[in-house]
């Protein structure tokens, strides 16, 4: 269950380094 919640987080942290990217340019 922790493999599934560290993937989870894993999205979330991808999805928020998107997210300044984009608000970076």
């Amino acid at each position: 269950q922790v493999d599934s919640l560290m993937k989870e987080v894993d999205g979330l942290l991808d999805a928020v380094k998107s997210l300044k990217g984009l608000f970076g340019k």
